[in-house]
């Protein structure tokens, strides 16, 4: 079901392999979707620009808590960049306090913040996103020098 969505979708699957195995072996795996700008799955959120859903993101569990989840995603940014696509969204289980820690540390941010707080378990799937600074920019604001 997984491949149907990811060919259904047109998502580019971003793969992590152990280079220390015998024969390939796929330990990791994320799907990232371009999609235009507009509103979220949810008719009542925010208009969001174009962007990169990234969804998906998996590590073989023997792999876990080695940083592989997190060049998944820099590898994500590095793809939305090459797109020129300045904004990835995903969404998570409130209750998946990893995958949250992992994302949060990134700088992605609830898109849809209660106005009070509500409990994890009553407010299922998280909308977040992160902003990524344009071509030519760096994090810090100021314009990148490449040599001509």
């Amino acid at each position: 079901a997984r491949l149907g969505s990811a060919i259904r979708d047109k998502a580019r699957v971003l793969i992590a392999a152990d280079a220390g195995a015998a024969e390939l072996a796929v330990i990791g795996t994320v799907d990232c979707v371009a999609l235009p700008a507009g509103k979220g799955r949810r008719a009542m959120g925010p208009e969001l620009p174009q962007r990169l859903l990234i969804r998906n993101l998996w590590v073989a569990e023997a792999f876990r808590r080695q940083g592989i989840g997190r060049r998944l995603m820099d590898a994500a940014e590095e793809l939305a960049a090459e797109m020129h696509i300045e904004f990835l969204s995903l969404d998570v289980l409130a209750d998946n306090e990893p995958a949250r820690r992992l994302y949060e540390g990134l700088g992605f941010t609830d898109l849809e913040p209660p106005p009070v707080p509500v409990p994890n378990w009553l407010r299922g799937a998280l909308s977040l996103g992160k902003a990524l600074a344009p071509p030519g920019v760096t994090a810090e604001g100021s314009t990148e020098m490449r040599p001509m």
